[in-house]
């Protein structure tokens, strides 16, 4: 597991050096930019105003995520000049979970990304998580979910939000499946090459591509993802999150997901009538940082893989995997399940997994 004890400095001197100042548009500002030609992403900072967030001994949610908001922002703009960034807050104030999807909605935006602390009762607890819409197969997602979802109490009306609230009735499961479809396969690439760069050069380490009914996302018309992005439950991780070093390296490994997701997928767009297609042009790739990560074999295992990022999974055996992680090489998508320091705990679980159904399960390496 790579450690927090990074060099802030290199970090600091490249993004001062490689990023130039840009004005930023917030969303409640009057004043219309446009980008002809480029993606339109719109930056959600979770929290705000009255509705801290996670809470650590040294910060709070609500601050870390408009800073790395903001810096996401200027990295994009210094990497696709075309694209259009709308933060759905630059500063600290309260936006309603409904208002941040609406202002998506709005601007006809190709992404959402809406950015979050984690927090646990477990101290232990470290590492990224990133979220697409759907139902919550897991209590460890529902209880994230729960708590992000909190947020609706600091609103003057929460009523518009019952029917999602009590997950366990039938019509709640109607509406997180009917929602949970509609963009899946665009926002698991996002979150997969979101959690891919977390995997390599995150501290915490990648706690996985998941799924949950979160609010914030249920009703953005395009792809949407929900990054957690780290622990201020975490002392050690906390430290990491609230310093400017870290917030860089958080925002460079999220725009590098987002630039490989427009790298890779074909932008289509609606120009003065007429329908083309528009592939972001290459080279735009961030430079990464000169650091020495300490890495550390450990051992994973491979359950599946398909060729298309949203695998259906009909198999009963799936309900016996705790969680997975959704890693692309080349033009397929591996699922790949734990992560053993020991070889023989691995193949104790890879026999595991080979008895409940999993007949071409195998163990393979990764580094963390």
């Amino acid at each position: 597991m790579k450690n927090y004890e990074f060099q802030a400095k290199v970090v600091c001197y490249c993004y001062v050096f490689l990023l130039l100042p840009y004005s930023l548009r917030s969303a409640n500002n009057d004043s219309k930019v446009q980008f002809i030609g480029g993606p339109k992403i719109v930056l959600d900072a979770g929290h705000g105003g009255h509705d801290s967030g996670a809470k650590g001994r040294i910060a709070t949610e609500k601050d870390i995520t408009v800073s790395i908001c903001t810096k996401i922002a200027q990295i994009l703009l210094e990497s696709m000049p075309s694209t259009e960034i709308i933060q759905t807050r630059t500063k600290d104030e309260f936006i309603p979970l409904h208002r941040r999807s609406e202002i998506a909605n709005e601007n006809l935006a190709d992404l959402f990304i809406s950015v979050h602390c984690n927090a646990s009762t477990n101290i232990k607890a470290r590492g990224t998580e990133t979220y697409v819409m759907g139902i919550h197969k897991l209590k460890e997602n529902l209880l994230v979910a729960k708590r992000e979802n909190q947020s609706i109490h600091f609103e003057e009306d929460a009523t518009r939000y019952e029917p999602m609230l009590d997950t366990e009735t039938p019509e709640a499961h109607i509406l997180l499946s009917q929602f949970q479809n509609q963009y899946l396969s665009q926002s698991l690439s996002l979150a997969s090459y979101c959690e891919e760069q977390f995997r390599l050069n995150h501290p915490g380490g990648s706690r996985g591509v998941k799924q949950a009914g979160f609010l914030v996302l249920h009703q953005a018309n395009m792809p949407s993802i929900l990054v957690e992005v780290g622990y201020l439950s975490n002392p050690t991780e906390e430290i990491y999150l609230a310093s400017e070093a870290g917030q860089i390296e958080i925002a460079m490994e999220i725009s590098q997901a987002i630039v490989r997701y427009f790298e890779e997928k074909p932008l289509a767009l609606n120009i003065k009538g007429v329908n083309k297609i528009n592939r972001i042009a290459s080279g735009y790739s961030i430079n990464s940082l000169n650091q020495e990560l300490i890495n550390k074999s450990t051992y994973q295992i491979q359950i599946a893989a398909s060729k298309s990022c949203a695998m259906v999974q009909d198999h009963p055996a799936w309900q016996f995997v705790p969680q997975y992680d959704i890693i692309q090489k080349g033009e397929l998508y591996q699922y790949v399940t734990g992560h053993f320091d020991d070889k023989a705990d691995a193949a104790m679980e890879c026999e595991r997994l080979k008895q409940i159904g999993f007949s071409d399960a195998f163990i393979i390496k990764s580094a963390h």
